[in-house]
């Protein structure tokens, strides 16, 4: 299973603000759309990144102290805390 991480980076003197995407083999970078929450800019990202790749399937995600994670969802890995 591969997560998928969601990080901003900042603007610089030469680059807008972005979204590093990367499930640690491959990257994307994509500029932030300044009118979206950080949470939408992360889903166009991730979803842009997927279709690049091929992948398709539902994703969940959630917040990090770094940004965002996503994973697919799959149900044989399914846990239910209660």
């Amino acid at each position: 299973m591969k997560t998928i991480n969601c990080k901003y980076v900042g603007p610089t003197n030469t680059k807008p603000s972005r979204i590093i995407v990367s499930d640690g083999d491959n990257r994307s970078i994509v500029s932030i759309n300044g009118q979206w929450s950080f949470e939408d800019n992360c889903k166009v990202a991730v979803d842009r990144f997927c279709r690049k790749l091929g992948w398709t399937g539902e994703l969940i995600g959630g917040h990090t102290k770094d940004g965002m994670v996503f994973c697919f969802v799959d149900a044989t890995y399914h846990i239910t805390i209660s």
